[in-house]
């Protein structure tokens, strides 16, 4: 039990963005219509979403020569490169591309201006799979950049970031390439999604005892709520469902929780089950 006055406040933005819907949606109504759907890759980072697709018929394969002519192949919603697309274009797959809106004008950007010469200097997690689908669509030089430590000198650069990244380190390392550049082109590439839930979890996190961030491990955006509000609320947990939430974890009379872009609803209520019941 814990305490029984214990307050619960839930964040306005916690859970699915826009993007992540659409990929959920169309990919349910896929698997609806289609006998044969496949994927390379997780549709979305939720373990939740990716175990129900796979139990409604979805089969994950581990490369496109795995998938047969003519069946139905989902893109994720990180997005994808170029090849991709034309690889299974030369297969005669079915294509459903989720990728996120914001994501493919990022790849619009990177083709357009790789085209006319600029480097594309990329802000973001090296390994991300949205990382790889940019990267996908650059015809020419391109760099990754993480951290501040990585920033060089440069001469025409185009610079995005990958659409999750913090908002204050934006800020700082797109300052520092700016200075560092004889030419630069900024795109502010993060999305509205991602801005509001952060600045949300920075508001909330100072405002509580306990702050708890739901999301997948393989969430980037998720992981970057997380950092954020530790920060804010030093004890802050970073949970993918309830069967993680040990009560004794609750300390105070406030408990605040956010939740990643790709965490469903039905997660987070469960989570709030959970505490109000132990309450």
């Amino acid at each position: 039990m814990i305490d029984e006055k214990i307050e619960v406040a839930v964040a306005k933005y916690a859970g699915f963005c826009y993007g992540v819907k659409n990929a959920v949606d169309s990919t349910r109504n896929a698997l609806e219509e289609n006998d044969n759907v496949y994927s390379t890759d997780h549709i979305v980072h939720n373990q939740v979403i990716n175990e129900e697709f796979e139990k409604n018929g979805m089969h994950f394969v581990d490369s496109i020569e795995d998938i047969p002519e003519g069946a139905t192949i989902i893109l994720r919603a990180h997005g994808v490169g170029k090849s991709t697309i034309n690889e299974c274009e030369n297969k005669n797959l079915k294509i459903i591309n989720t990728t996120c809106p914001n994501v493919l004008k990022i790849h619009e950007i990177v083709k357009k201006h790789s085209a006319e010469g600029y480097k594309i200097i990329i802000v973001g997690d090296k390994h991300h799979d949205e990382i790889n689908g940019i990267i996908g669509w650059i015809d020419g030089e391109y760099e990754v950049v993480s951290t501040l430590e990585e920033v060089g000198q440069y001469k025409k650069i185009c610079l995005v970031s990958q659409t999750t990244t913090n908002i204050d380190f934006w800020n700082e390392i797109s300052e520092k390439i700016k200075s560092n550049a004889e030419e630069c082109i900024v795109f502010n590439t993060i999305c509205m999604a991602t801005y509001n839930r952060q600045k949300e979890a920075k508001e909330l996190a100072q405002e509580v005892d306990t702050f708890i961030v739901v999301g997948d491990l393989k969430s980037a955006n998720s992981k970057r709520l997380y950092e954020i509000s530790k920060e804010f609320c030093e004890n802050t947990l970073f949970i993918q469902t309830e069967s993680e939430l040990e009560l004794e974890m609750i300390r105070g009379k406030k408990v605040g929780i956010t939740a990643g872009a790709s965490t469903p609803d039905v997660v987070i209520n469960k989570i709030i089950e959970k505490i109000k019941l132990g309450c």
